[in-house]
């Protein structure tokens, strides 16, 4: 009886310690079920998918182009946000101060990658970039070294 009271312990702390709660309501660790059934609630609607992952859109966010989900072993390993923000500096600032009041204000610009990068718990990161003149931003939360940090 005490190993499986350890056991369970040990197994909700996990949980806790992996839940990483970021943008739209999502966190690592998260199942494919429980991911769709947030997204649909907030209005999105899937666009294409596949066993390794699922794109969404939503009507109701003009500015969103669209929300990619990439699975491992049936739950949210990564996720990427892509939106335009067409040099609007107001729209920057206000998904900044969102991700700020998300992950803390503790966040730096990697001037070699030119990308903010939020370190959050067990090894995963926010990394925030912009396409060339500033027309779209990128969002993924990720491991943090992972494969976005090789180029």
């Amino acid at each position: 009886m005490k190993t499986l009271l350890a056991v369970v312990l040990v197994l909700v702390l996990g949980s806790l310690l992996w839940a990483q709660s970021g943008m739209f309501d999502l966190g690592f660790g998260m199942s494919r079920d429980e991911a769709h059934k947030i997204l649909l609630e907030k209005g999105f609607t899937v666009s294409e998918r596949d066993s390794f992952y699922v794109v969404y859109t939503n009507a109701q966010k003009p500015d969103l182009s669209n929300l990619t989900l990439v699975f491992e072993s049936g739950v949210i390993y990564e996720w990427k946000i892509t939106l335009k923000v067409d040099r609007d500096e107001s729209r920057i600032g206000a998904i900044r101060d969102e991700l700020n009041g998300l992950h803390g204000d503790v966040s730096y610009w990697d001037e070699l990658i030119e990308e903010q990068v939020w370190e959050l718990d067990n090894g995963k990161a926010v990394y925030m970039w912009f396409s060339e003149y500033l027309t779209t931003m990128y969002i993924v939360y990720c491991e943090s070294d992972g494969y976005w940090d090789w180029y």
